[in-house]
This record gives structure tokens, C-alpha cells and sequence, in this order.
């Protein structure tokens, strides 16, 4: 059985999580190419289904190619600042 792109998010955002249990996430970025069929705001859903606070900033990037790479570097800029 597969995973909608939002479920298979959130097995990594719990996977990730696993390797820095004590660090507060606030804000989560997620590239996401056609968006059809999978509902509204998939770093929104991914995020909830990994147990993260509704508080946490969801931003879902959609650029067709290199939408994974444009959510990292949006990431870093973020990071930087």
C-alpha cells in the first residue's frame, strides 16, 4: 500500500525528529509537486499527522521541478537570518 506525499512527510518529519528530540521545531517547508488528489496544504497535514503543535509555521513549496531543493534552500535563508 502506498502513502499519500503528506503521510510520507510525516514519516520523515518523525524520523527527523527522532535524531534531535530536544530541539523545539517552529516552522517546517516541504517541496511538493502535483498537488492533485492529496488535499489542502500538504506540510500543513504533514505536519499534523507527526504530531507537531498547530502553532508550527507550515510552508508547502510547489516550483513542478526542484520543489525539495527550493524548500532547503528556503530553509538555510531561514536559518540564516
Amino acid at each position: 500500500q502506498g502513502f499519500s506525499a503528506p503521510r510520507l512527510g510525516s514519516i520523515a518529519i518523525r524520523a527527523a525528529l527522532e535524531k534531535i528530540p530536544d530541539v523545539p521545531i517552529r516552522e517546517a517547508l516541504m517541496g511538493n509537486v502535483v498537488s492533485a488528489g492529496i488535499g489542502q496544504a500538504p506540510c500543513r497535514q504533514a505536519v499534523m499527522y507527526a504530531g507537531l503543535p498547530e502553532s508550527t509555521i507550515c510552508t508547502t513549496v510547489n516550483k513542478v521541478c526542484a520543489s525539495g531543493m527550493k524548500s532547503i534552500m528556503l530553509a538555510s535563508q531561514s536559518l540564516q537570518c
